[in-house]
């Protein structure tokens, strides 16, 4: 039988390693480039690392800082989380309550998680956050030639 709670907390764990090592080493710029920032525009950018910002400014959306901080945060929070559900039995009660016996729900339950994240973001881009398509994906070939037009 399968142990759905110590494999789900192991898959918890890898994710939240990679989630914790992409912010504090690719977008802080400690390891890897950054990210790509820009001006409000997109026109003029350029990739670089960006310090994590924990204050509360930077809840503003236009705040750098609030991407790289979310990840090493999260992948701190996941971290731990994770070690609980490997470490730990849940109640016999909550077990047959959750239903976590089964695969097909344990799997299903992820959809909210999934769902909740998504709409998150893209409600953000929506209301022109740092994350736009230009800071996620880089810059298009529009973003190259608009400064030469210049």
């Amino acid at each position: 039988m399968l142990d759905l709670n110590r494999i789900f907390g192991v898959h918890l764990s890898l994710s939240s390693i990679l989630c914790f090592t992409y912010g504090i080493g690719h977008l802080s710029g400690t390891f890897g480039p950054g990210f790509w920032t820009s001006d409000a525009y997109g026109l003029l950018g350029s990739i670089r690392g960006v310090k994590p910002s924990y204050a509360l400014t930077g809840l503003i959306f236009s705040s750098y800082g609030v991407v790289t901080a979310n990840h090493i945060v999260v992948g701190v929070f996941g971290l731990t989380v994770s070690i609980w559900h490997i470490a730990f039995r849940p109640q016999p009660s909550l077990y047959s309550t959750v239903v976590m016996g089964n695969l097909e729900t344990v799997l299903a339950s992820s959809i909210s998680a999934v769902f909740s994240v998504g709409f998150i973001v893209s409600s953000s881009m929506w209301y022109a956050s740092v994350t736009t398509p230009i800071e996620l994906f880089g810059p298009s070939r529009y973003q190259w030639i608009m400064p030469i037009l210049h």
